[in-house]
C-alpha cells in the first residue's frame, strides 16, 4: 500500500518520452497524461478500502496535488472527478476533515457545482462538500459562506437527472441543517428548501434520494418552533406520514425512522397534531408498532410511532371528555 501511494503521487506530472505525439501529447501541454483518471481512481479504491491509507496520501502530497489539479481550468472532467473522490474519501476519515478544509478546496469544489456538467466531477464535489460538512459547525460554515452560490446549486442539483449527484446534493444539504444554531436552516428555508425535497418524497425505486429528503425534513423539525411552522405550512405532515405508511411494503427502515422522528418533533404544534387527527395516523402508527415487534430493524421508528400513537389516543379521549362535559353543562342566559 505505501509502495503504490508513493509511486502515484509522483505520477501527476512525468514528461513525454521523446517523439510522443497525437491526444496523449495534447493532454500533456493542457497539464493531464491520459492515464492519469486512472491512477486517480486507483488511489481513491486504495483510500476507500484501506483507511489508513489515507493519512498517507495526505502525507505524501498527494492530496495538495489534487486540490490544485480540481482548481485547474485546463484538467479534463475524468480527472478532476477522480480527483474529487479522493477528496471525499478523505474527508470522511475522522481527523483529516479540517486538513481537508486547511487546503482551501471548499470554493474550488463550490465552483465546480456551478460550472460543470459533468456527472462524475458533480457526484464527486458534492460528496467531498457533504463529508467536510458533517459533524462541525464551523465546516459547515466553510461550505455555507463559500464563494458562490452553494445553496443554490444545491438546490438545483436535486432536480439532476442522475440520481447518484441527487443524493450526494441531498446528502450535503442535509449536513449543513443539522448544525446546532439554526442560522443555516433559516437561510434554506428562505431558499426554497421545502419545495425542492418534497419531490425526492415521489420519485419510485430510489429510497436514497428519499432518504437524503426525509433526513433534511427531520433536521428542519428537531430546530425551533418557526421552522416547524414552516414544515406544517408546506404539507410535509401527509409526506412524512406516506413514508410511515409504506413501511409494509419494503421501504428502507432509516427512512422509515427518520420519517417517525421528524413527526415526532413536529407533534410539539397543534397544527401537527389536528392534521395528524385528520389524517387517522393512530391506524399507520399502530400498524407500524405491530410491525416493529417483528422486524427488529422498525425499533427505533417503532418507539417513535408508539409515543405518537399513545399522544394521539391522549388527544382523542380529551376531546371525547370535553363533547361529552359540554352536553351536560347548563348554559346560563
Amino acid at each position: 500500500t505505501a509502495a503504490t501511494a508513493a509511486t502515484s503521487s509522483s505520477m501527476f506530472n512525468v514528461p513525454l518520452p521523446p517523439g510522443r505525439t497525437g491526444q496523449a501529447a495534447r493532454q500533456q501541454r493542457c497539464g493531464s497524461p491520459p492515464w492519469l483518471p486512472n491512477v486517480l481512481r486507483a488511489l481513491h479504491f486504495l483510500g476507500w478500502h484501506d483507511p489508513p491509507s489515507l493519512t498517507l496520501l495526505v502525507e505524501l502530497g498527494v492530496l495538495d496535488r489534487v486540490v490544485r489539479l480540481i482548481a485547474d481550468a485546463t484538467q479534463p472532467p475524468a480527472a478532476k472527478g477522480w480527483g474529487a473522490a479522493i477528496v471525499m474519501a478523505i474527508a470522511w476519515q475522522v481527523g483529516l476533515e479540517d486538513v481537508v478544509v486547511a487546503t482551501g478546496v471548499v470554493p474550488s469544489l463550490v465552483h465546480q457545482l456551478a460550472t460543470s456538467e459533468d456527472v462524475l466531477v458533480l457526484q464527486y464535489c458534492a460528496g467531498a462538500l457533504r463529508n467536510i460538512a458533517y459533524g462541525s459547525d464551523e465546516r459547515k460554515r466553510v461550505v455555507h459562506d463559500a464563494r458562490g452560490d452553494v445553496t443554490g446549486c444545491l438546490l438545483a442539483l436535486l432536480r439532476h437527472r442522475d440520481s447518484l449527484v441527487r443524493e450526494q446534493a441531498g446528502g450535503t444539504l442535509r449536513s449543513l441543517t443539522a448544525e446546532t444554531n439554526g442560522a443555516f436552516r433559516d437561510s434554506l428555508l428562505a431558499s426554497g428548501i421545502l419545495d425542492a425535497v418534497k419531490p425526492l418524497f415521489f420519485l419510485q425505486d430510489e429510497e436514497r434520494g428519499a432518504l437524503q429528503a426525509v433526513g433534511i425534513v427531520r433536521n428542519l423539525a428537531a430546530g425551533c418552533s418557526e421552522h416547524r411552522d414552516c414544515l406544517v405550512d408546506g404539507d410535509i405532515v401527509p409526506l412524512l406520514l406516506d413514508v410511515v405508511r409504506d413501511a409494509a411494503n419494503g421501504t428502507d427502515l432509516s427512512v422509515v425512522s427518520q420519517a417517525c422522528s421528524a413527526l415526532h418533533s413536529l407533534w410539539a404544534l397543534p397544527r401537527a397534531r389536528r392534521a395528524l387527527v385528520a389524517l387517522e395516523a393512530d391506524v399507520v402508527f399502530r400498524e407500524l408498532v405491530s410491525l416493529a415487534n417483528s422486524r427488529p430493524g422498525l425499533r427505533e421508528a417503532g418507539r417513535h410511532a408508539a409515543a405518537l400513537l399513545q399522544g394521539l389516543n391522549s388527544l382523542k379521549q380529551v376531546v371525547r371528555q370535553k363533547r361529552w362535559g359540554g352536553s351536560c353543562k347548563c348554559v346560563r342566559h
